[in-house]
């Protein structure tokens, strides 16, 4: 074993993020019995709002962030780490996994700075808290009910893209989680990454997708994704058997599906659930997309729209999951069972239709949104952003240093402007710097390079999120 993997699985990787807690000695038992929720792409919206609010009142034995948390919509991590706790509160395990908006792909915040404000609360986790970590739930359990491992395919960070392909470090450490778990005795295994490969969404498969091949013939139980702003879920996929040695993307192969109702025995495949209903806007999905039949459930803003969470209660014989839908009427349901295990209940039994169906909502139920919650709910929402800011001019202030001024959006949102996100590109305008927060409405940049594009991007941000960006081009003429 290479001393990187070694110390990967037996040290935390972020020095003081993990929390060093005393595990309680908790005996094996039949009837254990624990719950996690997951969602991603979240933002702090009227519908962010309704699903953290979900969470508490789940009341998870921890809950998977499956990335893209803040979105730039209030001014730094800290503010929304502070949101999701005024939200669900300081002793819930808020378990984070990076998202591309929470790296320099997408740059709308820093994983690290979330993982700080949101730390681990779950005693012997194992890795690198927020990137590529482990934990065994119950904590002390032997053995435990579940392991769930969190990693960060295709991701980039400031050492570079990271990637799980075969012969990595990354994908060794993943192996040696998922075999661990196997060779302990952890009754269910539970893989997430936020960016999935089989979608009825606008993303196709990333092109190294040895990550998913390898979970896939590991026969991981359950694998949980965001990046779609949609939920979908498939049958039991499978891969390394006759006629299906890998699961094609961009094509349907009825010989990768194991099992094609909603009741599943464990060990025959592999289940995937794409949860990004976390409070962004929805997208549409798509019932004629060439992947569609792997899957047995979806919806999305143009089919049965609704916000919400995935609901996993485990024990030693099943893993039963439900979406709890927080917005909208959308629902759905599967069960995964141990051989020999009483069958799942019968909501959890195929409905004979692998499209998704809306269970009609109560009389006190909100209205279904078309891709965002009424203007009126609660808490954060979409329409008091405030306005555009103005007049952004670029001054040059020596040979590699510029300064950006605005002036305050004429529409504030009807709430106190509380700073700015700003950002520059690089040389040729095509790839940004990360976004930083600043309280005043001016910005020095350096390190630009003279007789080069550039370009300065400005948002304004008040208690309902950021609004849309201005953005301006600009070069330093040498002297």
């Amino acid at each position: 074993m290479n001393t990187r993997l070694g110390l990967g699985l037996l040290t935390m990787g972020m020095v003081g993020v993990l929390v060093a807690a005393a595990v309680s000695s908790q005996p094996s038992s039949a009837s254990a019995q624990l719950r996690l929720t997951a969602a991603g792409d979240y933002g702090a919206r009227a519908a962010t709002d309704t699903v953290l609010a979900q969470v508490r009142e789940s009341a998870p034995d921890a809950h998977l962030a499956l990335g893209d948390l803040g979105y730039g919509d209030v001014p730094t991590e800290a503010d929304w780490c502070s949101y999701v706790v005024s939200k669900v509160g300081r002793s819930l395990p808020f378990q984070p996994i990076a998202g591309n908006h929470d790296t320099l792909d997408g740059a709308d915040g820093e994983i690290d700075k979330y993982s700080a404000c949101l730390p681990n609360r779950i005693p012997g986790a194992t890795g690198t808290y927020g990137r590529e970590y482990y934990f065994d739930l119950p904590a002390g359990a032997s053995p435990p009910l579940v392991r769930v491992i969190q990693v960060s395919p295709r991701l980039l960070f400031d050492e570079g893209r990271w990637t799980y392909a075969e012969g990595t470090d990354h994908h060794a450490w993943l192996a040696a989680a998922i075999d661990g778990a196997r060779a302990e005795g952890v009754t269910w295994v539970v893989v997430s990454a936020h960016i999935p490969c089989w979608s009825v969404g606008i993303y196709e498969c990333p092109a190294t997708r040895d990550f998913y091949d390898l979970v896939a013939s590991k026969r991981v139980d359950l694998v949980l994704h965001g990046h779609e702003h949609a939920y979908m879920r498939t049958k039991q996929l499978r891969s390394a058997v006759p006629g299906c040695p890998r699961i094609p993307a961009g094509s349907f192969d009825p010989d990768c599906v194991a099992d094609a109702d909603n009741s599943y025995r464990a060990g025959r495949g592999t289940v995937f659930a794409t949860v990004g209903t976390g409070g962004i806007q929805l997208r549409d999905v798509s019932a004629s997309d060439s992947e569609a039949g792997y899957f047995a459930a979806f919806q999305g803003a143009n089919r049965s729209p609704a916000f919400g969470l995935l609901q996993i209660d485990v024990t030693r014989t099943s893993l039963a999951a439900d979406f709890v839908p927080t917005f909208g009427s959308f629902r759905d349901s599967f069960a995964i069972t141990m051989p020999g295990a009483a069958p799942p209940p019968d909501d959890a039994q195929p409905s004979g239709d692998p499209t998704p169906t809306a269970t009609p909502a109560s009389p006190a139920a909100p209205a279904v949104p078309t891709a965002e919650p009424p203007a009126t709910a609660s808490g954060p929402g979409v329409a008091g952003r405030p306005g555009k800011v103005r007049r952004l001019r670029v001054r040059t202030r020596g040979p590699h240093r510029v300064l950006a001024r605005w002036l305050r959006p004429s529409d504030g949102g009807g709430s106190p402007i509380r700073g700015y996100r700003v950002r520059v590109s690089d040389a040729g305008g095509d790839s940004f710097r990360a976004w930083t927060t600043v309280r005043k409405r001016h910005k020095a940049f350096r390190k630009i390079r003279p007789r080069s594009k550039h370009v300065v991007q400005i948002r304004a941000v008040n208690a309902e999120g950021a609004g849309k960006k201005v953005t301006k081009s600009f070069r330093i003429k040498r002297r």
